[in-house]
C-alpha cells in the first residue's frame, strides 16, 4: 500500500491518504471536508465547500436558463393560438380583439334592425305575416350574437390574464434567482 502525502487546504496540516482509491478525506486538525486530486506526478487537497459553492452556483444559472426557455417557449405559444384564433394583426404583428368587437357590433346592428323592422311592420297598412316574423327573429338572434361575443371576449381576457400570470411567475423566479 502506497502513502500519499497531502496538506490540507485550510489549515496546512499534513495528511497521509493510505490508497489510491480514497478520494475524500476530513482533516483530523480542522475538520474540513477535502477532495483527494490526484495528478501524474503530484496528488493535492481541495476545500469540498468551494466545489459545494461553485456547483450551488452552476445549478442556479442552469435554472435561470431553464426558466428563460420557458418564457421563451410560453410566448411563442401565446402567438401562435392568437394567430389561430385570427387575434393578430398581420401589419403590426399586434394582439388584438377587433373580431370580437365586431362581434358585438353586429349584434347591436342586429337588434337595432329588428326593432326598426317590428316599428315598421305594425305600422304597415297591410300588415306583413313575414316581415314581422323576420323582424322578431333579428331581435332574438341580435342578444345571442351579442352574448357570444361577451363570451369570446371574456375567454380571451381569461387566456391572456393567464398567459400574463404565467409569465410573471417565471421572470419573478429568474429575478430570485438572481439575487441570491
Amino acid at each position: 500500500m502506497k502513502i500519499i502525502p497531502v496538506v490540507c487546504q485550510r489549515c496546512g496540516a499534513p495528511l497521509d491518504v493510505a490508497d489510491e482509491s480514497v478520494r475524500f478525506v476530513t482533516c483530523a486538525h480542522c475538520s474540513t471536508p477535502l477532495e483527494i486530486v490526484r495528478e501524474a506526478t503530484q496528488a493535492h487537497s481541495r476545500i469540498l465547500e468551494q466545489i459545494q459553492k461553485t456547483t450551488e452556483e452552476h445549478g442556479k444559472r442552469l435554472e435561470v436558463i431553464e426558466l428563460q426557455n420557458d418564457i421563451e417557449r410560453l410566448d411563442r405559444d401565446w402567438m401562435a393560438r392568437q394567430r389561430e384564433e385570427g387575434n393578430v394583426d398581420e401589419k403590426t404583428g399586434a394582439v388584438s380583439q377587433q373580431n370580437t368587437a365586431g362581434c358585438l357590433a353586429v349584434g347591436v346592428l342586429i337588434v337595432c334592425g329588428g326593432v326598426v323592422g317590428l316599428v315598421g311592420s305594425i305600422r304597415e297598412t297591410p300588415f306583413s305575416m313575414t316581415h314581422l316574423l323576420l323582424s322578431l327573429a333579428a331581435v332574438v338572434l341580435g342578444p345571442l350574437v351579442i352574448h357570444a361575443g361577451i363570451s369570446e371576449l371574456r375567454r380571451l381576457s381569461d387566456s391572456k390574464d393567464r398567459y400574463r400570470a404565467i409569465r410573471a411567475f417565471l421572470v419573478n423566479r429568474i429575478n430570485l434567482l438572481r439575487r441570491k
